[in-house]
C-alpha cells in the first residue's frame, strides 16, 4: 500500500491551475506555476483577467523528506492557462505560456553575476486569437520552437520559431465550442489530437484539415485532457469533465485498451517520463490521482490517491527526479478557490 507524504505547501496569491517541472537542459530542480483570476471592476466591462506566473526552485539536503523550497521569482501576467518548458538549440530551456489575453508569451532562464540565483527573462510575446488560449504543447525539434495552442472559440493554432520570433503558420475550427486540449502525437509530427467541449476527440493531419482524420465520440462531456505516451507509440490517454479516464491504441479507435472512472472531472493527464506504466491525473474535484495502466492486460487501477488540497485540483505535473530517497515519485500539484500549491511523494 502506498503511503502519501507531503513535502511543502506554499500560497499562490490568485486561483493556481497549472504547474510544469523542468525536466532538462540542467534546471531539473525548478518547477513552474501559473495562476489565473478574474478582477472585478465596478463595472460588468471593466473585469479583468489578472495572474501571476512563480518561478520555485527545489531543493534536497540528502534526507527523504527533508526538502526546501524558494520562490525565486513572481512574473505579472494576464491570467495563465497553460505551459510549457521546451528544450531548443539557441537557448538552455525555454518557457512557453498560454494566456488569457489570447497570447502565447516566451521566457527564457537567466542567471545572476554571481550565478547564485535564477529568474525569469520575457524575450516576446505572439498574438494567437481575440479570446482565450486555453492549453499550450511542444513538439521536440532541435531546430526551434514548435507549439500548438488550443483557444476557446474552438480554434487550434501551429505556431513556429522564425529568427526568434513566433508566427502562426496554421490555424483552423476543430470545436464547435471551447477546444480545451491540444496535443500533438509524439510519434507523428504531422498529427495532432484535440478535445472540446461539444464531447468531441479528434485526430488532425497537418498536412490536410479540410476535415479530421479521425473523431471519437467516446466521451460523454467536455475532453479536457489528451496526452501522448513518450515511449510507447500509439499510445494516448484521453480524459474528460465525465470523470473518465480512457487509455487508448490509435490504430484502433472501436474501443478503449482500458478505462477507469476516477470521480472528478480529469483536467490533465500526465504519462511519468520513464514507468510507462504510471499516468497522473488532476481530477478536479476529487485531488490528484497516480494510476497504474498495464494496457496488455486490459488493466487501469488507482496506485494512491492525494487528498490534501481543498479545491479544485486543475495543475499536475511529475517532479524533481534527483531528490535523494524518492526517485520517481515526486509530484508538484496546485489548486483553484484555495489558492495552494503542493509538492509532495508516495512511497
Amino acid at each position: 500500500m502506498s503511503t502519501v507524504v507531503q513535502l511543502a505547501q506554499l500560497d499562490t496569491e490568485y486561483n493556481a491551475d497549472s504547474v510544469e517541472w523542468c525536466h532538462f537542459g540542467g534546471y531539473e530542480d525548478i518547477v513552474s506555476c501559473g495562476t489565473y483570476e478574474l478582477e472585478e471592476g465596478k463595472e460588468s466591462d471593466e473585469s479583468r483577467r489578472i495572474g501571476l506566473l512563480h518561478l520555485y526552485q527545489v531543493e534536497s539536503s540528502g534526507e527523504t523528506h527533508d526538502v526546501k523550497i524558494e520562490k525565486l521569482q513572481s512574473v505579472k501576467t494576464s491570467g495563465l492557462l497553460d505551459m510549457k518548458w521546451l528544450s531548443v538549440r539557441r537557448f538552455p530551456v525555454l518557457l512557453a505560456t498560454a494566456v488569457a489575453s489570447g497570447h502565447v508569451d516566451l521566457y527564457t532562464v537567466k542567471e545572476d553575476e554571481d550565478l547564485s540565483k535564477l529568474s525569469l527573462q520575457k524575450l516576446g510575446s505572439h498574438p494567437v486569437t481575440d479570446s482565450l488560449c486555453l492549453s499550450l504543447d511542444s513538439s521536440s525539434s532541435d531546430c526551434g520552437v514548435r507549439l500548438v495552442v488550443s483557444n476557446s472559440p474552438g480554434t487550434v493554432a501551429v505556431l513556429n520559431d522564425t529568427e526568434s520570433e513566433l508566427k502562426t503558420t496554421v490555424s483552423w475550427k476543430a470545436h464547435d465550442f471551447e477546444a480545451w486540449i491540444a496535443t500533438w502525437d509524439r510519434w507523428n509530427q504531422n498529427t495532432v489530437f484535440t478535445g472540446g467541449d461539444d464531447c468531441k476527440l479528434k485526430f488532425w493531419d497537418l498536412r490536410s484539415l479540410d476535415r479530421p482524420h479521425h473523431i471519437c465520440k467516446r466521451h460523454t462531456m467536455g475532453v479536457c485532457s489528451i496526452s501522448s505516451h513518450p515511449s510507447q507509440p500509439h499510445i494516448l490517454a484521453t480524459g474528460s469533465y465525465d470523470e473518465m479516464v480512457c487509455v487508448w491504441d490509435t490504430r484502433n479507435m472501436r474501443r478503449s485498451l482500458c478505462e477507469v472512472g476516477v470521480g472528478g472531472g480529469v483536467w490533465r493527464l500526465k504519462w511519468h517520463p520513464s514507468d510507462k506504466r504510471l499516468l497522473l491525473a488532476a481530477c478536479m474535484h476529487n485531488g490528484c490521482n497516480v494510476l497504474s495502466c498495464q494496457t496488455e492486460l486490459g488493466s487501469i487501477t488507482t496506485v494512491v490517491s492525494y487528498q490534501e488540497h481543498k479545491s479544485l485540483l486543475y495543475g499536475i505535473d511529475w517532479g524533481y527526479t534527483n531528490l535523494k530517497g524518492n526517485h520517481q515519485s515526486v509530484i508538484a500539484s496546485c489548486s483553484f478557490y484555495d489558492r495552494k500549491f503542493h509538492i509532495w511523494c508516495y512511497r
